[in-house]
């Protein structure tokens, strides 16, 4: 019995599949890695005054004070240094540099450190891709499918996570060495490559470099509202069949390690956020309208949600509220075109942001968890949760006001701002899943409830 048994478990653990292959590679929270060694670079003075010069040099992401791509140079005697930015083209890459170090050797050549200006670097168009690999940093502990490791193939653990949309499918994994990553960036802080990806048509249909930058702004933003705090795949690498044929060391904003937050995101039930909301996630990011302002109300929503990290808690709750109005003046006025611009403005910002909670089935009423702005607002006569966030933002902003909220006040007002924005921008998603609630007391790990609109108490 035991050895049908011992067979069994066997036969269950042979159908794990392996991590991504690049889920087993080594990277060091904050610790520089090179691109490409000793490789030819081309450095085209951004101004007319001087010469083009090939040169060779090592280009590595350095990841502190922040991430940024560094050229190294050596052996630039004979080159102009008046000269403070460069255009660098390599491999098809093109990015705009300055230079941030100079130093004269012994043999009195020179070495040069360059730092890149753009977040973006510019390719060449590519067409028939057939998938894209990337790493992904700063991401926080999620769980999903159960992968094996490469290196150690008795290792298994809960690190895949696959979804996507009507023409895409994404995985990531979790590296494999994960713990002691995560473990070095609790101690240290900064940042550190947490994840692999994947990404691959669905119909094994080849695509073009323009729909992969479409699919990856999209993945950033969706991931950064995941975690609360800005997240971005990095490196990028795409394939025609298994021949390299692109390559993208474009950088977008990434938040420091201790700035993400507790939000509508729950670690044990990820997967199943990540499958039900990312399809309309990109529906939304496809509209003319959203997939501009999505983008802004998340950066004013990371932001916010850095709390005391930031503009601390009462300038976080200024930020949250001008992300709330942003939302709802492009619901109420160019969305669903229920106010005309004239008619917004002749209203309340607390009324305008009630009947955008109103028109999407969010509730209104100030929640019984504030313990503190609750007795705040009966003081006050202010009915109804946007009366109290809007007057507290007030009181905090207008000279003129008689008393001034303290900390654990705005606290509240911010933590129940904060759940206004991710509760709209699921609505807009017609997401109908669970979620964590920020605003359940006390808090428990794992706790989760459907969405306010899908539940019928």
């Amino acid at each position: 019995m035991s050895e049908n048994k011992s067979e069994n478990i066997k036969d269950v653990f042979k159908d794990i599949p392996s991590c991504l292959e690049k889920a087993s590679s080594n990277f060091i929270p904050n610790q520089e890695f090179n691109l490409v060694d000793k490789h030819e670079i081309l450095l085209k003075p951004i101004s007319d005054a001087g010469k083009e010069k090939k040169i060779i040099g090592d280009i590595v992401y350095r990841l502190q004070p922040k991430p940024r791509l560094i050229i190294k140079v050596n052996d630039l005697a004979d080159f102009d240094f008046n000269i403070e930015t460069f255009t660098v083209s390599v491999d098809n890459l093109e990015f705009n540099c300055r230079v941030i170090n100079r130093k004269i050797r012994n043999d009195e050549k020179v070495d040069v450190i360059l730092s890149s200006i753009n977040d973006r670097t510019i390719h060449e168009k590519v067409e028939k891709l057939s998938y894209t690999s990337f790493y992904l940093m700063n991401f926080p502990l999620v769980l999903g499918k159960a992968i094996r490791g490469r290196k150690n193939s008795n290792f298994y653990w809960k690190g895949r996570l696959t979804f996507g949309d009507k023409k895409w499918s994404i995985t990531i994994d979790k590296m494999e060495n994960y713990k002691e990553i995560k473990n070095k960036l609790n101690s240290e802080d900064g940042f550190g490559i947490t994840h692999s990806g994947k990404i691959i048509e669905k119909q094994a249909k080849r695509y073009s470099s323009t729909e992969l930058k479409n699919i990856i702004n999209k993945l950033y933003v969706f991931l950064s509202f995941a975690r609360g705090a800005r997240s971005a795949p990095i490196y990028l690498k795409a394939y025609n069949n298994n021949q390299e044929v692109l390559k993208d060391w474009s950088l977008h904003r990434i938040d420091r390690w201790s700035t993400s937050q507790n939000n509508w995101l729950c670690e044990q039930n990820s997967l199943e956020q990540f499958q039900n909301l990312f399809p309309g996630w990109s529906a939304l990011l496809d509209h003319n309208l959203w997939k501009k302002e999505i983008p802004k109300i998340n950066y004013w929503y990371c932001y916010a949600g850095r709390n005391v990290e930031g503009a601390g808690t009462d300038g976080s709750l200024i930020i949250a509220i001008a992300a709330l109005e942003l939302l709802s003046f492009n619901y109420l006025v160019h969305f669903k075109e229920l106010r005309t611009i004239d008619k917004f403005k002749s209203k309340s910002l607390h009324n305008n942001i009630y009947k955008t909670l109103k028109e999407l089935d969010i509730p209104t009423i100030l929640p019984e968890s504030l313990t503190y702005i609750k007795p705040y607002a009966k003081k006050k006569n202010w009915q109804g949760g946007p009366k109290n966030i809007v007057e507290t933002r007030n009181e905090i902003v207008h000279p003129d006001r008689d008393s001034s909220p303290d900390s654990k006040v705005c606290y509240d007002a911010l933590e129940l701002s904060l759940w206004y924005i991710e509760i709209i921008i699921l609505r807009l998603c017609n997401y109908e899943g669970i979620y964590f609630n920020r605003l359940s007391r006390p808090q428990w790990s794992g706790e989760v409830e459907l969405v306010p609109w899908m539940q019928t108490d």
